[in-house]
């Protein structure tokens, strides 16, 4: 039982290293970048579904789809904005993390993200 709880906190910890990693590189793009790529992916998504259910159930109408890109980019800027400070939250935590930062300093190309 302990070799399998060994394995689950190896694979946590690997989650972990590889989600900050993943972030040092995401992060450079900035708040406003990124806050504008998910309202560009969420309010077209949502706008597509939700017009391809109303135009298959008759109730298509061009004010409520010019209400719905209004509505969803706005809340995509909002979901972008909140997904990005939980994610640098999330990232500054795990540097502090000693386990994390013991890995990293192992590796060369990550020792760089280390906090001074």
């Amino acid at each position: 039982m302990s070799t399998l709880l060994k394995k689950y906190e190896d694979w946590r910890l690997a989650r972990k290293i590889k989600f900050v990693q993943w972030w040092a590189v995401k992060r450079q793009e900035g708040t406003i970048r990124a806050s504008l790529r998910m309202a560009e992916l969420w309010s077209c998504w949502m706008i597509a579904t939700l017009t391809l259910f109303d135009w298959l159930r008759g109730r298509f109408s061009w004010d409520k789809f010019l209400f719905m890109a209004v509505f969803f980019v706005i809340g995509g800027m909002i979901v972008g904005t909140v997904s990005w400070y939980a994610n640098e939250r999330k990232y500054n935590s795990l540097l502090l993390d000693d386990s994390i930062r013991e890995q990293l300093k192992q590796n060369p190309e990550t020792a760089k993200l280390l906090l001074p």
